[in-house]
């Protein structure tokens, strides 16, 4: 009986690991935090037009950047709306890096 328990516990946790494994880079990083009401702009500057808000604490990833415009996306569903596959530019300056928790 406690053979079985084992071999089904390692192949959970060998299961689990290969799921983490093949995450996508947005997923695996923990983004960043909106400091404040920006908008989210359809290019690096604020003469691109607004696709709508992101607001303070919205967490997004970064896909890229321009100068000192970050290409973004959400991470969570924004609390403006937005939809979380919306992809804008935000000044970079409106952006805190979050802070990653390890659980042992």
């Amino acid at each position: 009986m406690r053979k079985k328990i084992s071999s089904a516990v390692a192949g959970v946790v060998l299961a689990g690991s290969a799921l983490l494994a093949g995450a996508p880079p947005a997923a695996a990083g923990c983004g960043y935090y909106v400091t404040d009401t920006v908008n989210l702009r359809s290019g690096p500057g604020t003469g691109y037009s607004s696709y709508g808000l992101l607001r303070k604490d919205d967490q997004v990833a970064v896909l890229g950047k321009k100068g000192q415009w970050r290409k973004v996306t959400p991470m969570t569903d924004p609390k403006s709306g937005l939809s979380i596959d919306a992809k804008g530019w935000v000044r970079g300056d409106y952006l805190q890096k979050a802070t990653c928790m390890q659980l042992d």
